[in-house]
């Protein structure tokens, strides 16, 4: 028997074990399960029969359905050969692992003899063929990285151009915040304290300014809501007047003319109440964007049974993390914050604080920058902190003008008035 075929029984035979000991053994197989969902592709496989149950195996997993009833669904006829694998089985997370990079690494030598076979009948260039073992490189060393390799990764990553990171244009704040690839970062305020407002206001001028291709994730706001706010922040017309289409002459030009700028930004929107983790990875994929919000990050679905939502918002943290490293992104989550914020509320000068965000879980912990926000001055007013700087520093306490529904932030003009509306006056548009 092959080194190959030894390394795919063992790493199937475990996947598909109806031997469920007990609750640890289940979790063992779910984290040997998610770490091969990580690694592998059903095309690594060799053997027909494992290419197919590894698909079977995703492609529930992709649906939320989780390992012991993925191995349930198998097709009669895998069902019968997964029975005959199952005494491969191992029943140590290391060794599992060990044996999915094996088969990696296996996979890896192979595709580069294919590459080189491609070049050598000309059905690729040089240049396409350097990319392609440059991409099986970065794939092959994406985990377990020794020191001397990091260390060796950053000198020479020091003498690249550096990667694109992209500014929140809040003054007081703008020099010390940025949001950077493989990064997660979270904006939190109490309801209505003005989250997705700021997330619009920076969307916008990100694309405007720096080109970035914006996925906006509305887990709450229909799209067309989200588009009149982006109309509300370009006109200074208060969304209101928007939404209930009263609007004056001189505001409807105005709506008119940004309508164009707006269509043609590089925003997507997904509007989606049930959305969950698989079919969030899936829009990233699909969509493949320079920058990532999700308004807000506690609205995600599970898409399997979790004991608390505690635990549900740390495996959130875990595959936006994921999803950031994975395409280099950043991601900039709106979180709401927890009771005990409302409680505090005592004075309307009182800042959210780092532990109001704790109900996120692993979120908090994970995420590289938290910006907390707060309306002040009768909502005049918009007080911004930036409580969680992992690469910069605590820059001091920001306070811009809130006007027709928004922050004021770099590069902004403001019109206080906005027109009055005579009575019965509608317009459609």
């Amino acid at each position: 028997m092959s080194k190959r075929t030894e390394l795919e029984l063992a790493i199937i035979g475990t996947l598909v074990s109806t031997f469920w000991a007990d609750e640890k053994a289940k979790k063992l197989k779910e984290n040997c399960f998610s770490y091969a969902l990580q690694r592998l592709k059903p095309h690594y496989f060799h053997k027909g029969e494992h290419k197919e149950i590894f698909k079977h195996l995703v492609q529930r997993a992709n649906e939320g359905e989780d390992l012991s009833t993925a191995v349930e669904k198998l097709p009669e006829k895998l069902r019968e050969y997964a029975q005959t694998v199952e005494d491969y089985e191992v029943f140590s997370f290391d060794r599992f692992r060990g044996m999915v990079e094996a088969l990696v690494e296996i996979w890896t030598e192979e595709e580069k003899e294919r590459i080189g076979i491609q070049l050598q009948s000309k059905e690729i260039d040089e240049q396409t063929a350097i990319k392609k073992l440059a991409d099986l490189e970065k794939y092959r060393q994406n985990y377990h990285k020794k020191p001397a390799e990091i260390v060796v990764n950053l000198l020479n990553s020091l003498t690249e151009e550096p990667a694109k990171e992209y500014l929140c244009y809040i003054p007081g704040l703008n020099a010390d915040v940025r949001f950077r690839p493989r990064q997660v970062s979270l904006i939190g305020a109490r309801p209505g304290e003005g989250k997705t407002a700021l997330a619009v206001a920076m969307s916008y001028k990100q694309m405007v300014n720096e080109g970035a291709k914006v996925l906006f994730f509305s887990l709450e706001l229909p799209a067309e809501e989200l588009i009149q706010r982006y109309i509300s922040y370009l006109t200074g017309i208060p969304v209101s007047r928007i939404k209930s289409k009263r609007l004056t002459d001189k505001e409807l030009e105005k709506v008119i003319e940004v309508s164009d700028e707006i269509a043609n930004l590089p925003l997507e929107i997904y509007e989606d109440v049930n959305l969950t983790i698989p079919k969030f990875k899936a829009k990233v994929l699909e969509v493949r964007p320079d920058i990532i919000y999700i308004d807000y990050v506690q609205k995600f679905v599970q898409h399997k049974k979790y004991n608390s939502l505690r635990e549900f918002l740390n495996e959130v943290s875990i595959e936006l993390t994921n999803v950031a490293k994975q395409f280099n992104v950043p991601i900039i989550g709106l979180a709401q914050l927890n009771r005990e914020a409302e409680k505090s509320k005592k004075k309307e000068d009182d800042m959210p604080k780092l532990s109001h965000l704790k109900e996120t879980g692993q979120l908090e912990q994970d995420a590289a920058i938290v910006l907390v926000l707060a309306k002040q001055n009768k909502g005049h007013q918009l007080k911004i902190a930036c409580v969680k700087n992992r690469d910069g520093i605590l820059s001091p306490t920001s306070t811009v003008e809130f006007v027709n529904g928004f922050p004021v932030l770099e590069g902004d003009t403001i019109e206080k008035e906005p027109a009055t509306v005579p009575e019965n006056l509608e317009f459609e548009f």
